[in-house]
Order: structure tokens, then C-alpha cells, then sequence
């Protein structure tokens, strides 16, 4: 797995996704995953605030590691990626899917909540993981000044 940002990477799928007819994935093949419902800072060109920590702390989480997909209305986005959900098994004594990835990046204030309708199946939870992140000064919402308060949230 190699991670281009905080909120896309690519992916080796081993067995094909069942994912609809308008949505082919094949085992063997290498796809771009963009996360749904969130966007981290780029750490290209001029760096954002925050950015390459995104990018580092979906990077531990990622490499080597197994990850379930889970799909929302759209296959794939403008630039060709699969768009998902994605959730990393991060306990390989006990095999399974335990953390929700893009939650986790919002929750630690790597991320911001993002409405990319019509794929907003998750989205209120995102936005409460930003929130919570806001509110507790966690990420970003400490380590960059100036950052607009996320939409709706309280102090």
C-alpha cells in the first residue's frame, strides 16, 4: 500500500469487490482510494498547516496493514479514484476491521469534515468527529492558528 496523502492512497485488491455493475473492481489490480467525507491538508507545494502529519498518521496506519472497503453511492470520483469508506485492521492478534479510518482522521483533528454529495451516507458522524476534535484542541485545531471553526460546532 502507498499513501499519497492523508486521505488517498493506493490499494492492491486480492479479491475482487462486489460492488455493483457500475463499479468493476478486479483482484489484481493497484486502484487510488480517496477517503469519503474527508479532507486532510495537501502537503504539496506550498504546505499546509498540519499536512504532513496527516499524511504521516495515515501512513502508520496503512502500510502493511489489512483494510475493508465499504462503498457509498458513487464508484469514483473526478480524477478516477475509487471512493470508500475505509476501515484498517489494526489488531493483527484478532483479524478483523476494528478502526474506521476516516472518523479517526476527523476525531484527531487530522482532517475536516467534507460534503462531496451524494456520497454523505457517514457524514453527520464525521462531523461530530471534527467537532469533538475541535473542541478538544485536538490536531490541527491546536498545532495551526488562524483555522476557521468547523460549521456548527460549539466551544
Amino acid at each position: 500500500m502507498y499513501v499519497v496523502d492523508g486521505d488517498t492512497f493506493h490499494l492492491r485488491v486480492d479479491s475482487p469487490l462486489n460492488w455493483g455493475a457500475d463499479c468493476p473492481v478486479a483482484a489484481g489490480q493497484t486502484y487510488r482510494v480517496r477517503l469519503i467525507g474527508v479532507d486532510t491538508p495537501e502537503v504539496y507545494g506550498d504546505v499546509e498547516c498540519y499536512g504532513p502529519e496527516a499524511s504521516a498518521y495515515a501512513r502508520s496506519l496503512l502500510e502493511g496493514r489489512g483494510v475493508c472497503l465499504m462503498r457509498d453511492i458513487s464508484c469514483t470520483d473526478f480524477f478516477g479514484r475509487l471512493l470508500a469508506y475505509v476501515w484498517v485492521d489494526t489488531d493483527p492478534s484478532n483479524p478483523g476491521c476494528e478502526t474506521f479510518l476516516n472518523g479517526d482522521l476527523a476525531w484527531r483533528g487530522y482532517a475536516n469534515a467534507a460534503s462531496y454529495p451524494p456520497d454523505t451516507l457517514l457524514l453527520a458522524s464525521l462531523r461530530a468527529s471534527e467537532c469533538d476534535a475541535y473542541r478538544h484542541g485536538r490536531g490541527m485545531w491546536s498545532a495551526c492558528p488562524g483555522l476557521v471553526p468547523p460549521a456548527g460546532c460549539l466551544p
